[in-house]
This record gives structure tokens, C-alpha cells and sequence, in this order.
């Protein structure tokens, strides 16, 4: 039995775990360490002559081109500039789950995994990659060792280069992002993706996931799993290079955050006071060995309606820590659009226009509506029509942690979540 991400799922071994063993001495010195998909059609290499890097095939075509790979750590240590591999392990799996929510209730999780450990200086640290049916993904390993309980990262040296100048669909950060401090990593994911190409993309933007690409190979969306204690992952055009995008690491938050979106009391206006916070993190990632970076992942189709079939980030995605998840109950929910308030379908400043979608959620029984922080006081109305209010806020609303633990469990008390 194992669970992932508030989901209850049955692992059932329907085929056999391998590991093995090479000898680093038996491959060729700079040789491309492949590992294949159990279908033998997608090949992911990892090549580890400097500098270290990685190329991906589908069918014998090319789609990444060998592209860089490695981090930068505090300290001026760079790993991936002159590896040296200490080992070699390979890894097969074929085990299915069930997803009582997902969009396949039955998922294959099949893959071949290569695992190497590479040494630089008085450093170890290693690349898993991994090969599914449907993509393909790799992350870095840094395992605990003396002199590094901890680590900083400054900078993550991953790229991406195209075999060709590609067609790409690709939303951007918000304009009103590249103004503040943070200098741009700001999205709402509710970006326009029009068609492009790599050449015709603004180098002046900073690009979120997924990052679709038509290549001569296959289709190729570019994102991200197993997200833990790490920083969000951009894309932006790499200076002066032909075809290729470098990773950039969203930053902490910074010293002159977002101005809250608590209305101001006339009503009027957006307050503009930020909420307290603690002291800016220096570095994009600092955290404890051992720790992994997140998946960077490729979900590959022939043709696009292959991607939206994948699991691929589930499957790549850490189990879920949480032994009960009986209390999750997933059902509908009604949100009235439209509104400068996202809610507010007569005005946005009438309590009876909020009233509304919990009235139709009633009528059409419908256990819950959502809507948004400034409508707290009909949250009794709907509750006597067994609708469930869910609120919705802005992120900024919550950055410093004390407001969320002091105004959560009163918005527990008022009824709006259960």
C-alpha cells in the first residue's frame, strides 16, 4: 500500500526490480551513459566529459541536443564542470497504482533508471535518470557527506538546446513581475500560450511551466515533479546561443514584497501596506544533505493529444507522508465568474452579489462554493442550504507565517472549511 498526494493508491508488483553494477572501468572514457525506455524508442543520455551534460532521442531522432547540466553551490564550487564517475547502477520497475481521482484510474508506473555517483574536487554528488514510455526525466543527487551537512545554491547551470529552431508555445511572466525586486518570476499560470518559435521568444521574459515544444522528433512539454524544499523552475533564452533556454531559479521572497490585496477600508482602493516578514533567505535553495533536487521532466508525445494522457509526473512525484487520507472528498464546487472581484456577478461592493453562487450551489446541490476573502459575512446563508464555503486568497495574504496560523483556525470556527 502507498499514497501519494492525498490519494490512496495500491502498488501492485506486475514485474521484477533490477539493479546492477557496472564497471566505470568498462566504458569508454567521455562515452554517453544512455538508458532507454522499456519500449527501446526514448534515450536519454547523460554525458560525462566536461563539462557534464545530457541529450534526449525519440525513435532515433534527435530531440534535445547534448545540453548542459550542473549546479553552482556557495562557496565558488560548481558542480558538473570536470566529473569523474565513481559508479555505475541501473534500475528497472514495473509497478501499477491506483489513482481514485486522477484522470486514469489504473497507472502503469514502468521505467529504466540509470543511477551514477560522480566526484568533483572533495565533492560527490550524483544524476538519476530515468527512461518511461511516455518521457523522460533526470535530477541531482547530494547525498550527506563531511564538509556538507548543508548546503546553498546560487545558481542552477541546467540548459535546454533545441536540434532546430523550434515551434514553442510558452507563457510569460506577468508584465507588472519585471518591475520588482525579484525581477520578474511571477506568474498566475493563466498566461496566453500563442504559438512561437525559440528565436521569436522575448529574451527580456521569464518563461513558466509547462514549456511546450514542437520538435522534428516529437512534442516535448517541459516541467517539474517532485517540487520539495527547492526553488521553482524558469526558462529563459540563453544569451548569445543558438536554439537553447537556461534554467533560472525563482529567487527567496524578497525584502519589498507584493502590496497586499486587502481591500482598504473605504472599499475603493487596494490597501497598500505589505505584511510583515522574516529576513530574505540568502540563496535560492539552502537546505540539509541528503537532498535531491526536483525532476526535471519531459512529457513526450508523437502527437499532442499523447501529453495530456501522461502520468508522468505522478509517477515521478514522492509518495505522499499522510497515512489517512479518509477526510479528503473531492465533489463539486461553484464559482461564480466575472467581477473585479472574481465573484462579484452584480457589484463588487454588495454582499448580495457574493451571496449568490452559494445559493446556486444550494438549488443545484452542489456541496460547495468558492469565492473569495472579502465576502465573510453571508458565510452563515449558505450553511443553512448545507453548502460549504472554500475562500480564496491571494498568496501575498499569507507570506508571513503568523497571520495564516492565527487566521486559519478562526475561519475553522466560522465554519468556511471543514
Amino acid at each position: 500500500m502507498k499514497t501519494r498526494c492525498f490519494r490512496c493508491y495500491v502498488a501492485v508488483l506486475i514485474g521484477t526490480v533490477l539493479f546492477s553494477c557496472a564497471p566505470v572501468a568498462a566504458a569508454k572514457a567521455g562515452a554517453a551513459h544512455e538508458v532507454r525506455s522499456p519500449d527501446g524508442k526514448i534515450v536519454i543520455a547523460i554525458h560525462t566529459d566536461a563539462p557534464l551534460g545530457y541529450s534526449i532521442t525519440v525513435d532515433g531522432k534527435p530531440l534535445l541536443a547534448r545540453s548542459r547540466l550542473g549546479l553552482e553551490l556557495a562557496g565558488d564550487v560548481k558542480l558538473g564542470e570536470k566529473p569523474v564517475v565513481e559508479s555505475e547502477k541501473r534500475r528497472s520497475a514495473n509497478t501499477s497504482w491506483v489513482n481514485q481521482w486522477g484522470k486514469n484510474r489504473n497507472v502503469r508506473d514502468h521505467f529504466n533508471e540509470l543511477n551514477l555517483t560522480l566526484k568533483e574536487g572533495d565533492r560527490t554528488f550524483g544524476v538519476l535518470a530515468r527512461a518511461y514510455n511516455d518521457g523522460a526525466a533526470f535530477r541531482l543527487v547530494l547525498p550527506k557527506q563531511p564538509g556538507m551537512d548543508s548546503f546553498t545554491v546560487t545558481r542552477d547551470a541546467t540548459e535546454l538546446t533545441f536540434p532546430d529552431d523550434c515551434p514553442v508555445w510558452a507563457g510569460w511572466n506577468n508584465p507588472e513581475g519585471a518591475s520588482r525586486p525579484e525581477g520578474g518570476f511571477v506568474g498566475s499560470q493563466e498566461w496566453r500560450y500563442l504559438p512561437n518559435k525559440l528565436s521569436g521568444l522575448n529574451p527580456s521574459y521569464k518563461h513558466g511551466l509547462p514549456f511546450l515544444v514542437q520538435t522534428p522528433a516529437a512534442y516535448v512539454a517541459i516541467t517539474e515533479s517532485d517540487l520539495l524544499d527547492w526553488s521553482g523552475m524558469w526558462l529563459v533564452q540563453k544569451a548569445g546561443a543558438k536554439n537553447t533556454l537556461e534554467v533560472q531559479l525563482a529567487p527567496p521572497i524578497p525584502l519589498q514584497p507584493w502590496p497586499s490585496r486587502t481591500p482598504a477600508a473605504n472599499g475603493d482602493s487596494v490597501a497598500q501596506a505589505p505584511p510583515p516578514l522574516a529576513p530574505a533567505q540568502k540563496g535560492l535553495v539552502v537546505a540539509t544533505t541528503p537532498h535531491n533536487s526536483p525532476w526535471r521532466t519531459f512529457i513526450i508525445g508523437r502527437q499532442p493529444h499523447e501529453l495530456i494522457q501522461s502520468d508522468l509526473v505522478l509517477n515521478l512525484a514522492t509518495p505522499s507522508q499522510l497515512a489517512d487520507t479518509s477526510w479528503v472528498k473531492p465533489g463539486m464546487s461553484a464559482w461564480a465568474p466575472g467581477g473585479p472581484t472574481w465573484g462579484a456577478t452584480i457589484s463588487p461592493r454588495s454582499n448580495s452579489s457574493y451571496s449568490l453562487p452559494p445559493i446556486w450551489a444550494g438549488r443545484i446541490n452542489c456541496p460547495r462554493s468558492r469565492t473569495n476573502r472579502l465576502c465573510l459575512s453571508w458565510y452563515l446563508s449558505p450553511r443553512k442550504r448545507n453548502v460549504h464555503v472554500w475562500l480564496w486568497f491571494h498568496f501575498n495574504d499569507f507570506i508571513d507565517s503568523v497571520v495564516y496560523k492565527r487566521d486559519f483556525p478562526m475561519y475553522a470556527k466560522w465554519g468556511i472549511v471543514d
